[in-house]
């Protein structure tokens, strides 16, 4: 896959031969001239290797020097550590020509003996061959010159062997191809990529979609239509220490391999160090919100790689049911308008080969489930349309908006529709009413309805005293949950999306601030977001004004207080419910509570009952509708308890 020298293969076991042959016959030069002999034949011999060098046997060589910008000097340093790497026995030589120190390593010195160098000027630390870490240099001990050494792969290189550091081994991996879609820009690319490097001038691409959108495929076919090999590196383990060090070394790699490296990662977007000048060709897997550093007089482009539509994404649900012995049209269809999957996330689903559409959906789910986030919480969704009790109104609006949460996309994916409605790709959906009157469960059912996972924004956490921290965390939040395709809740709305105070002090001034980026955020979100709020006069109207769905919850009626009486006793005591219910219609008529009030009355019954020893009887309801009624300040009176209990 990776090409590294571009002379031939017969050519490359020569190289080195002759390499160490030229320092050899060097060596002897040196020693004949100081022991005041005539270099006589070994000079011959040495202008005849140094001849075929400068020829087709030595074009990879010329190429690595040409590549990294080597001087004269700096390319006899690699040649002597080279050689001494290839052939320890030139040792013997170098001890000979250092026979007062007895060294046998290779120093500025030798190298300056050897090539006729002026001494102390041939190890540069700030020169091309220290700084792309080619040859190194090594402290010995006092007194003594530096070792220098040729970094192992390089030796390699030169034999024709492409090594890859074993420092970079734990995060670069060949580029696996991918799955393509047919919409995105890959040959559009490639011609700008394939004119970059034309110029001499390199390029880097970042490629901007969620985890999962197939970044890595996309820019591995990119370079593959441009005829480059492609190498993927996984920033998200290089530590800052190691940083510079790895990528130099990173960028050496492509530099001699003539391959594109695909950035990607948690540390994607780290600023690249100015040590070194970047390999031709780069590809960076970004995140939308994510920003670079400009590189100076270098081509940059960015790219936002568009999602799969929901026909490509019916296509690639067909495809991977296919293999798995087929599934209907409809659950095809439901699959693909209900996850937003990228094509990677398409084959991380295939690779669990889910043999139903359950399964399926399950997986899609839980490709995107291992990012999350403090200040978000998962909410479970066990509750379905029957479990929801309001007024039928109510209910057919929460359908209403269940729907178009379902159906949206494709409504937006038609060009006449995203053009006339440029803002509505989003659904925001207002909650307001009393404490217990059902939002939480609506959002719950809601969520469930459309198989999706449902997020709780946590304000208190969200919120910081420190300037610019917490709209950070705001941006965070709604990236997480574009990231996994959750409905976001944010309960206690009013809290968040408040009228804009007075500015009185730099506190309200922040605090408007903050504010106003929430909502720049809430009507830029491609996704679900339900607010839920039992003070809708302390939101901004001018916000509540651009809310398609304002639904109110109203505390519930007697005839749907009965139903919340059934359900919630029903769950604790189902085998007394038959001897409760006449009495209990009482209640429910003469009983003013919300929902929560009576699951909670409910449960208190039932431990109350545990403690007795006994079923739940009447008994128990009214103590725990009591308990419930005095949180209000309004507990039974005694003698209204001595009658509900006598006569009901």
């Amino acid at each position: 896959m990776i090409k590294a020298a571009r002379d031939t293969q017969a050519a490359r076991p020569l190289l080195g031969a002759l390499v160490c042959e030229r320092v050899r016959l060097a060596a002897q030069c040196a020693l004949g001239r100081q022991q005041g002999e005539d270099p006589g034949e070994s000079a011959v011999a040495l202008a005849t290797v140094t001849a075929r060098l400068a020829g087709s046997a030595g074009a990879s060589l010329r190429r690595l020097c040409d590549l990294f910008r080597l001087n004269a000097r700096e390319q006899d340093v690699l040649a002597t550590c080279v050689a001494l790497a290839l052939d320890p026995r030139l040792e013997a030589l170098f001890r000979q020509i250092e026979a007062s120190a007895g060294r046998s390593y290779v120093t500025g010195a030798l190298v300056a003996a050897l090539f006729g160098h002026p001494p102390g000027h041939v190890w540069n630390p700030a020169g091309a061959l220290a700084l792309w870490e080619l040859a190194s240099a090594h402290a010995v001990g006092p007194g003594e010159p530096d070792a220098l050494t040729v970094d192992p792969v390089v030796p390699a290189w030169i034999a024709g062997e492409l090594w890859i550091d074993r420092s970079l081994a734990g995060f670069v991996r060949k580029a696996e191809p991918g799955i393509l879609l047919a919409s995105w820009p890959v040959e559009t690319l490639a011609a700008a990529v394939r004119k970059a490097i034309a110029s001499g001038r390199p390029i880097r691409v970042a490629i901007s979609g969620e985890p999962g959108s197939g970044r890595s495929a996309f820019g591995a076919a990119v370079a593959a239509a441009a005829s480059l090999p492609a190498l993927v590196v996984d920033t998200t383990d290089i530590d800052d220490a190691d940083w510079p060090q790895s990528y130099v070394r990173l960028q050496r790699l492509a530099a001699i391999s003539g391959t594109a490296l695909i950035w990607t990662g948690s540390q994607v977007a780290r600023p690249w160090p100015a040590l070194v000048a970047p390999a031709p060709v780069h590809f960076l897997a970004v995140e939308p919100s994510t920003t670079l550093r400009p590189l100076a007089q270098r081509p940059a482009y960015r790219i936002d790689l568009p999602e799969p539509t929901i026909a490509e994404r019916e296509e690639l649900w067909r495809t991977l049911a296919s293999a798995v012995g087929g599934w209907s049209e409809h659950d095809v269809e439901a699959l693909a308008r209900r996850y937003r999957l990228g094509t990677g996330d398409f084959l991380t689903v295939a690779a669990e080969a889910p043999a139903t559409p359950a399964l399926a959906a399950h997986a899609a789910r839980n490709c995107r489930r291992p990012v999350t986030e403090d200040f978000l919480h998962a909410v479970p969704c066990p509750f379905t349309w029957d479990d929801l009790i309001t007024p039928e109104a109510l209910k057919s609006a929460l359908a209403d908006l269940a729907f178009e949460a379902a159906e949206r996309e494709r409504v937006w994916e038609d060009v006449a529709g995203g053009r006339l409605f440029p803002r509505e790709a989003g659904l925001v959906a207002l909650f307001s009413g009393p404490s217990g009157t059902g939002k939480t469960m609506a959002a719950q059912v809601i969520a469930a309805h459309l198989e999706l996972d449902l997020l709780r924004a946590d304000l208190a956490l969200i919120s910081s005293k420190y300037i610019g921290e917490t709209a950070k965390n705001l941006n965070r939040v709604f990236a997480l949950a574009r990231h996994r395709q959750a409905v976001l809740l944010f309960d206690e709305a009013d809290a968040y999306f408040a009228r804009r105070t007075e500015i009185k002090d730099a506190h309200d001034r922040y605090a408007n601030a903050d504010t106003n980026h929430l909502l720049q955020l809430i009507e830029g979100h491609r996704g679900i977001v339900i607010l839920a709020t039992n003070r809708r006069s302390d939101m901004d109207p001018a916000f509540v004004r651009r809310l398609r769905h304002v639904l109110e919850f109203p505390r519930p009626q007697p005839t749907e207080r009965l139903k919340l009486w059934h359900q919630a006793l029903s769950a604790v005591a189902p085998q007394q419910w038959s001897a409760l219910s006449a009495r209990m219609t009482l209640v429910a008529d003469a009983v003013d509570l919300a929902g929560a009030q009576i699951k909670n009355a409910a449960l208190s019954a039932l431990f109350m009952a545990r403690r007795d020893g006994a079923p739940v009887a009447f008994e128990h309801v009214i103590r725990g509708l009591d308990r419930e009624l005095a949180k209000e300040g309004r507990p039974l009176a005694p003698k209204d308890k001595e009658r509900w209990l006598r006569h009901g």
